[in-house]
């Protein structure tokens, strides 16, 4: 959980923000596996691949395509280190 709040945090300063929905609606999904980042509807993800959205384009005068891949990748150190933080803490 720790992990998909940070990328959470990321990725909703990356999200577009034209009225401000895409990134108040996100949440972090905690499952029995595991947890997960939530944007939803099919809007989050015309934003996060870049496509028209009803035979328009998309634009982003704040925000960017790709924001939950890219926050993803970006913070891979950061991920790594949270992991490592939360697994010493169990087996210290």
């Amino acid at each position: 959980r720790a992990v998909m709040e940070h990328v959470h945090q990321v990725a909703v300063q990356k999200a577009p923000k034209e009225t401000g929905a895409l990134a108040g609606s996100a949440e972090v999904k905690v499952h029995e596996d595991g947890a997960e980042v939530y944007f939803p509807g099919p809007y989050a993800r015309y934003q996060e691949y870049g496509v028209s959205h009803s035979g328009k384009a998309l634009r982003h005068e704040v925000g960017q395509s790709f924001y939950l891949v890219t926050s993803i990748v970006q913070e891979t150190p950061k991920v790594l280190q949270i992991v490592t933080e939360e697994l010493s803490k169990h087996y210290d």
